[in-house]
């Protein structure tokens, strides 16, 4: 069976942020404080679905300015899809998205524990590979183990994702 859900790190990873990045801040204007590359691919080295994570921080209490700008863009806002203190975006425009690498949007308000989560996550495996490659060798062995299927694979790294986003809290103190 050939692994198609995760693939080794990309090196061009880092690019397809920029690119969706430009795009956002183009449309976004003033909307926003930042836009962070979260997730697995934006930590060199570790295998990964080729899907971008990014993050659009804002100012507590701007949602609405934000939202109606990435409407504009061609997003439709998803709710939080179950996790609180993070807003979910999917790409409707099919011209934008044709050329934009494929990707997941949200939305965190600069006092978010998601995105304090999602942070910490990312620089935690920048400094420790060990965790990195035992992560990246479990996602490996998952999507070979359940031919694909992104939802056993999500699940069976579940417990190690928790366990790291623990180590990394812990660490921050």
């Amino acid at each position: 069976m050939v692994v198609t859900l995760v693939q080794p790190y990309n090196s061009a990873w880092p690019q397809w942020f920029d690119d969706i990045r430009r795009v956002l801040e183009a449309g976004l204007d003033d909307a926003y404080l930042r836009i962070e590359h979260v997730g697995s691919t934006s930590i060199p080295g570790m295998i990964a679905k080729p899907i971008i994570d990014i993050d659009i921080v804002i100012a507590p209490g701007t949602f609405a300015a934000t939202r109606e700008r990435l409407e504009r863009l061609g997003y439709v806002h998803e709710g939080d899809q179950g996790i609180p203190t993070r807003e979910a975006f999917d790409l409707a425009d099919e011209a934008l998205k044709s050329r934009l690498p494929k990707h997941h949007l949200y939305v965190c308000a600069e006092d978010s524990p998601e995105l304090a989560r999602h942070i910490a996550f990312r620089e935690f495996l920048k400094r420790h590979p060990e965790y990195r490659d035992q992560l990246g060798q479990l996602k490996w062995a998952l999507a070979e183990q359940f031919d694909n299927d992104k939802y056993p694979y999500m699940d069976g790294k579940a417990a190690l994702v928790r366990e790291i986003i623990a180590l990394a809290q812990r660490e921050q103190g």
